[in-house]
């Protein structure tokens, strides 16, 4: 147990934790067992993609976030919008048997706009929300970390990024399908409310692309998205 009184489960077993006040009287007891449970390796499914599980001794199956992906009690799933989330099987008995991890991405469409907080917009590291703006009323998410990305798909021919007004200037790397394709450099501009970058793919024809934008200098970088 740390000074922060979170509790970090180390092996299986039984375990007490007990809690005290500065005379040392003991306030309250708490009394649990640790289990360990295999997860299975996360699994990244675009929207709309249905499937069943297949859990030999599972009797009842619950979702961590049924909005993100519902499960009905064989196993059967549909995931119905982008995010994370933890599938559970239960047996008769009511004992946890398995937990499957699935990661839900979405398609954007041409006309689309991706707020910083839209579930179709995958941060990895440590990007930070930033304050609204009190003028274009949008909110970013930061980042001064060099490797931190953000990644999604959208149907279309290109995008456009803007960041919030008086921030900084940002540098990233855009990848499509792992292969680096293009570098957008953000320059906050006086007096401006935002300004932006394009992107524009060569092929006319709106096509799926899975694009991920890396950080490359440790200026601070904001990130919305426009199709």
């Amino acid at each position: 147990m740390t000074d922060d009184q979170e509790i970090i489960l180390i092996d299986e077993g039984p375990a007490e934790v007990s809690f005290f006040d500065d005379n040392d009287n003991e306030l309250l007891v708490l009394s649990f067992t640790v289990n360990h449970y295999e997860t299975y390796d996360n699994e990244t499914i675009d929207t709309e993609t249905s499937g069943t599980i297949e859990q030999s001794n599972a009797s009842t199956w619950i979702s961590s976030s049924p909005d993100i992906i519902e499960v009905d009690d064989e196993g059967s799933f549909n995931a119905l919008e982008p995010g994370d989330t933890t599938l559970m099987a239960y047996d008769e008995n009511e004992q946890l048997v398995a937990i499957y991890e699935y990661s839900v991405t979405g398609i954007a469409q041409p006309g689309n706009e991706l707020p910083a907080t839209s579930n179709y917009l995958q941060f990895s590291s440590y990007w930070e929300r930033a304050d609204r703006d009190d003028i274009t009323d949008h909110v970013a998410f930061t980042s001064r970390q060099p490797g931190d990305s953000v990644r999604f798909q959208f149907q279309g021919t290109g995008f456009q990024w803007y960041g919030v007004r008086d921030q900084y200037t940002g540098l990233a790397t855009i990848y499509l399908n792992g292969e680096e394709i293009d570098t957008l450099i953000r320059t906050v501009l006086p007096k401006r409310m935002c300004n932006c970058m394009s992107c524009r793919i060569s092929n006319s024809t709106p096509t799926l692309l899975p694009l991920k934008l890396m950080k490359r200098t440790t200026r601070l970088l904001t990130i919305e998205i426009f199709i």
